[in-house]
C-alpha cells in the first residue's frame, strides 16, 4: 500500500511539474513572440524614418536625366522648377539666382532647402549649409521685382500655390487641408484658400484648387529706391536688411500695405518668405510639423495634379459685380512655375512641353523610371553630421 502511495505522490508531483514546464514554454514562447513584434516595429519606425527622407520613386515618372544633358539635372536630391512661359529647367540650391521677364516684371528669384550633401555649396555670399544651421525653416524663397507698370487701382497681390487641374478631395483631405490651412493662417495672419470649382457642376470660367497668403505673410520687404543699389538676394547680410516681419507683424503689415499703394516702375522691390516652410517639406514632398495628420504625401492633397508656385495681383471685380472668387482673367500674374521631386516629374511629353527641353538624339526613348535620388540613410548622415535640426519646429472659402 505504500508502494502504490508512494508511486500515486510521484506521479502527482511530476504531473505538477510537467505542467509548469508547459505553462513556462508557453509563457517564453508569448514573451519571445512580444519580443519579436517589439524588435521588428521598432526596425520598421527606424527604416520608415529614414524612407521618409525622400519620396518613393515612383514608376509614372518616365523622364532620365541622362537623357536631357543639356539641363544639367543635379545628382544630388533636389527640387526642380519650371518657368511659365517655358524657359528650361531651374532648381533648389543654384550656384545663381535665375532671371526672368514677363510683361509685368524684370525679375530675379532663388529658392534654396536645407542641403543634402556635406559637399560645400553656396550661391555669391550665401553659404547654404551655414545658412540653415539653428534654424527651424527648412527652405526659403526670395524674389527681386522692377515692375513695369503700376497696380491696378483697388487690386491686391497674393502668393503661394495652386493646382494645375482639378482634383476631387475626399472628406479626410478636406479635413486634413482644413487643418493645414488653420496653422498656417495661424502663422501668416491671412491666407485665401479655395477648394476650386468642380467642372461638373460649374459653368463659366473656373477658379482653380489655391492656398495664397497676402504680401505682408513674406517674412522680410525690402524697397531700394530709384538709383540706389538694391541688394542681392545672396548677399551674406540680406537677412539683417530692409523691414523683418518678426515681433513687428501690425507695423510691418503697414509698411507692405504702403508698397501695394505706391508700387511702381523704377524702385526695386524684394522679398523672402519662409514662415510656412515648416509645414512644407518639399525635399520629402509632404506636409509635416501638424500634429496626428502629419506626415503626409503631397500627393494625396495634389491628386496628381502638377503644382505651381504663383505671385500676383487680383484686379478688383469689375463695377456691380459680386465676384470674389481668384479667376485667371482677374489676375495678373509677375511669377508662375511649376515645381515638382524628381520622383514625381511629368511624364516624357507634359515633361518636354513646360520646360521647353527635347530629348537628346540617339537615346532609348523607352518610358523608365528616374534613378536620380540619393540614399535616405546618407542624407540622414550627412545632415547629422552638419549639425542641423530639420524638423524641430483674408477671407477664404475654406470647407
Amino acid at each position: 500500500m505504500d508502494v502504490v502511495s508512494d508511486l500515486a505522490t510521484s506521479a502527482l508531483a511530476w504531473r505538477s511539474e510537467a505542467v509548469y514546464v508547459s505553462l513556462a514554454v508557453i509563457l517564453a514562447g508569448i514573451i519571445h513572440s512580444l519580443a519579436g513584434l517589439w524588435l521588428r516595429k521598432d526596425a520598421d519606425d527606424l527604416i520608415h524614418q529614414a524612407n521618409r527622407t525622400r519620396p518613393r520613386l515612383e514608376t509614372a515618372s518616365f523622364v532620365r536625366p541622362e537623357e536631357y544633358p543639356k539641363l544639367k539635372i543635379p545628382e544630388h536630391h533636389h527640387i526642380e522648377i519650371a518657368m511659365d512661359p517655358p524657359n528650361g529647367l531651374c532648381y533648389s540650391n543654384p550656384e545663381v539666382p535665375y532671371s526672368f521677364e514677363n510683361e509685368f516684371v524684370t525679375a530675379t528669384f532663388i529658392y534654396f532647402t536645407l542641403p543634402t550633401t556635406s559637399e560645400p555649396s553656396n550661391a555669391g555670399g550665401l553659404d547654404y549649409q551655414k545658412y540653415f544651421k539653428g534654424k527651424k525653416r527648412l527652405w526659403e524663397l526670395r524674389f527681386q521685382f522692377h515692375f513695369k507698370q503700376k497696380l491696378s487701382v483697388g487690386s491686391n497681390m497674393f502668393f503661394g500655390f495652386k493646382l494645375e487641374e482639378y482634383s476631387p478631395m475626399p472628406a479626410a483631405i478636406k479635413r486634413t487641408m482644413n487643418v493645414a490651412v488653420a496653422a498656417i493662417r495661424r502663422i501668416a495672419g491671412g491666407i485665401y484658400y479655395s477648394i476650386g470649382d468642380d467642372p461638373a457642376k460649374v459653368t463659366g470660367e473656373l477658379e482653380r484648387q489655391l492656398v495664397v497668403l497676402p504680401m505682408w505673410a513674406f517674412d522680410q520687404f525690402i524697397e531700394t529706391p530709384e538709383g540706389e543699389t538694391p541688394p542681392k538676394i545672396t548677399d551674406a547680410d540680406f537677412p539683417q536688411v530692409g523691414h523683418l516681419r518678426k515681433d513687428r507683424v501690425r507695423e510691418y503689415i503697414r509698411e507692405v500695405s504702403e508698397f501695394h499703394r505706391t508700387c511702381r516702375p523704377g524702385p526695386t522691390y524684394t522679398f523672402a518668405h519662409w514662415g510656412t516652410s515648416r509645414f512644407l517639406d518639399f525635399l520629402t514632398w509632404s506636409l509635416v510639423g501638424l500634429p496626428v495628420v502629419t506626415p503626409l504625401s503631397f500627393n494625396k492633397l495634389t491628386g496628381g495634379s502638377l503644382v505651381q508656385v504663383v505671385c500676383y495681383s487680383l484686379r478688383a471685380p469689375e463695377e456691380g459685380s459680386s465676384e470674389t472668387r481668384h479667376l485667371d482673367s482677374r489676375k495678373d500674374y509677375y511669377f508662375k512655375a511649376r515645381l515638382w521631386h524628381p520622383a514625381h516629374r511629368p511624364k516624357r511629353s507634359q515633361f518636354e512641353a513646360i520646360t521647353g527641353a527635347t530629348q537628346a538624339s540617339g537615346e532609348d526613348e523607352t518610358d523608365s523610371a528616374s534613378t536620380l535620388l540619393v540614399s535616405p540613410i546618407s542624407r540622414l548622415h550627412s545632415m547629422r553630421k552638419a549639425g542641423y535640426d530639420a524638423l524641430s519646429c483674408c477671407t477664404g472659402r475654406d470647407q
